[in-house]
């Protein structure tokens, strides 16, 4: 997937000079799709093959621009990214496991609907301050192996889940969860 993407880089690099004006609208037709191929299941690889899909972004986002980073100047990749609309693709990917994780929770995704652990039930009869009827809490699968196990759709998705912030998961309409989400988890 790196090598793919690479090459288009290289041949962004070689006709800059003839598409500037439309340099993002390659980078987002041509690049873009093979970087985040299946972004929801992307979501669990490795921190050094995150950064090395981030440097290729990197890379296309100094062509793009025209800055010349081994100068003196005020810029940084952020406020690049900022500027092209072009958040973190480990934020994007992230942002589109949690929409698959909304999906198979509220049994819209029955594929992965089989695949979330139950969700916790309290045996006792009294309730605590901290419980709220209304959140959805899911059982945390114990797992043995930390290369497989932990990056289980299930695993992953009840360990996060339950982390998240209860506007989220109280919701129950996609268009609304996917813009509560777009501001609270896309980052540039």
């Amino acid at each position: 997937m790196c090598a793919k993407a690479s090459k288009g880089i290289n041949i962004l690099n070689h006709v800059i000079k003839y598409i500037k004006p439309s340099a993002k609208l390659f980078y987002t037709s041509y690049i873009h799709p093979i970087v985040e191929v299946t972004p929801a299941l992307l979501f669990a690889i490795s921190k050094s093959d995150s950064d090395l899909i981030e440097k290729l972004q990197n890379r296309v986002l100094k062509i793009i621009s025209g800055l010349k980073f081994n100068k003196r100047e005020n810029y940084n990749l952020s406020d690049i990214r900022e500027n092209f609309q072009l958040p973190l693709l480990s934020s994007r990917r992230e942002l589109f496991f949690f929409i698959k994780a909304f999906n198979a929770i509220n049994g819209l995704d029955n594929t992965l609907n089989s695949l979330i652990p139950p969700v916790k039930t309290s045996f006792c009869n009294s309730t605590l301050r901290s419980h709220d009827p209304l959140s959805v809490k899911l059982t945390v699968p114990k797992c043995n192996k930390t290369l497989y196990g932990q990056k289980s759709f299930g695993y992953l998705v009840s360990r996060n889940w339950n982390n998240f912030p209860a506007e989220l998961c109280n919701c129950k309409d996609q268009n609304q969860f996917k813009c509560i989400a777009k501001k609270l988890l896309l980052h540039y």
